[in-house]
Formats: C-alpha cells, sequence, structure tokens
C-alpha cells in the first residue's frame, strides 16, 4: 500500500469505529490507493512522453538544419534565399561563424572544432559547393 493507505491505517487501527464507519473508510483507503496507483502511471507515462518530445525536437532541429545548412568539407554552409551559398565557413557543431586566421591557418570555432581548409581555400571549396 502507498504511505497515506498505511497511515490512515495505522491511526484508526487504535479507535475503536461502527462497522458502517469502517466499512466507509476501507473504501476510502481503496480509492486512495487507486488514486496512488495512476499517480505512478501517470508519472512513467509523462517521462515517455518527455523523452518522445525530446527525440522529436532534436529531429526537427537537424531537419531544420539540414534545410538551413549543406555540409562540404566537414563544414557548414549556409543557403541564401535568392539561391547559392552565403560566404562564410559555419561549425558543424555548434553552427557558428568560422574563422581562418589572415587565411592561412584552417578554418576554426571557439568550441574547438576546425576544418581542413584555409580561408586561400575558400574560393576553391565555394566553386565545388555551387556545382
Amino acid at each position: 500500500m502507498g504511505a497515506i493507505s498505511d497511515a490512515i491505517s495505522s491511526v484508526l487501527s487504535e479507535i475503536p469505529l461502527s462497522a458502517v464507519l469502517r466499512e466507509r473508510l476501507e473504501l476510502a483507503k481503496d480509492r486512495v490507493q487507486i488514486l496512488e496507483d495512476d499517480k505512478v502511471r501517470l508519472q512513467e507515462e509523462n517521462a515517455g512522453l518527455v523523452d518522445r518530445v525530446r527525440t522529436l525536437e532534436r529531429q526537427i532541429a537537424e531537419h531544420a538544419i539540414s534545410e538551413e545548412f549543406v555540409e562540404h568539407h566537414g563544414a557548414l554552409f549556409k543557403r541564401r534565399r535568392s539561391g547559392g551559398y552565403h560566404e562564410c565557413v559555419y561549425c558543424p557543431s555548434c553552427r557558428s561563424p568560422m574563422s581562418s586566421l589572415q587565411d592561412v591557418l584552417p578554418f576554426s570555432c571557439k568550441c574547438g572544432q576546425s576544418v581542413n581548409f584555409t580561408g586561400n581555400d575558400l574560393e576553391r571549396v565555394m566553386g565545388e559547393l555551387e556545382q
């Protein structure tokens, strides 16, 4: 039994009661038990639904990323509404803009992610992307 039902039973066991009152108390205990069982079931169901919502939200976000960005050479490139791509390299991990120090070092992000091409290679990479 649940904590509430146990508490009711222990208190009432010490009090002399009439048969009618005892029957009503047993009915109330049964109802409390049903409510406690429902609570457990609903908590489990809610936890499952929370997990499902989290999964669906992640899938929606991934789909939005695939619509907004295209992956090329390990980096993301953002689509323009008018066609083509922005001349900016985005991080595949956090989707922040990446930079190439003086166009000589590979593009890198503040999150630590880097790609295998430099700012000097960007024109060639963009050309490949738009083919």
